[in-house]
């Protein structure tokens, strides 16, 4: 039922957190704002963010709340391909299927998507994760080309400028870096 991601087994997540060594973090996320990321590709747009209550509107006790009680709140509006692809694996189709041969149509319907979204694979995902540094293995640290394809070669290449511990395996979350985002 969850492809590749059954690869994933309680094993192998127990030899991802083996490899742990500190607890030093880094952000692999991209901000979301008015700014971007969004470029203006086709329907695609900046996420929107309006204050819908404020301090303000507290303060002045002007929220209808009883007792003096006031709150904070806002929204959201923004496509779910604005970034990561957050409908998950129902997102593209081939020939009218959908990922792992189901009909496009009995997966993603106006209700949503009803069998791939994110929501039905993230407890799953957790395992050690490669970062392929492509953009630089193919000596375009500024960014690859729009519409460069990666080949395996690339791939290939790529591991062996990283060393050892580069290697793919069975179950690994591969990162790919494009040097694509740091353009302006």
């Amino acid at each position: 039922m969850l492809g590749t991601l059954n690869f994933i087994t309680e094993d192998k997540r127990v030899q991802a957190a083996s490899l742990v060594r500190s607890g030093i973090t880094f952000y692999l996320s991209q901000p979301f704002s008015s700014e971007g990321p969004q470029k203006g590709w086709r329907r695609h747009t900046n996420p929107v963010h309006t204050m819908t209550d404020t301090g303000v509107e507290a303060e002045h006790n002007m929220q209808g709340f009883p007792h003096g009680f006031g709150g904070a709140d806002d929204l959201i509006s923004m496509p779910l391909q604005c970034s990561t692809q957050w409908d998950g694996l129902g997102h593209i189709f081939d020939r009218g299927k959908a990922w792992n041969g189901r009909r496009a149509g009995s997966v993603v319907t106006s209700e949503e998507d009803q069998v791939t979204g994110i929501e039905t694979t993230a407890s799953h995902i957790l395992s050690r994760s490669v970062l392929l540094d492509a953009g630089r293995a193919c000596g375009v640290d500024s960014g690859l080309p729009d519409g460069f394809a990666i080949t395996e070669e690339h791939l290939e290449q790529t591991i062996a400028a990283q060393g050892p511990s580069s290697q793919v395996g069975r179950g690994d979350i591969v990162i790919i870096r494009t040097g694509q985002y740091t353009r302006a």
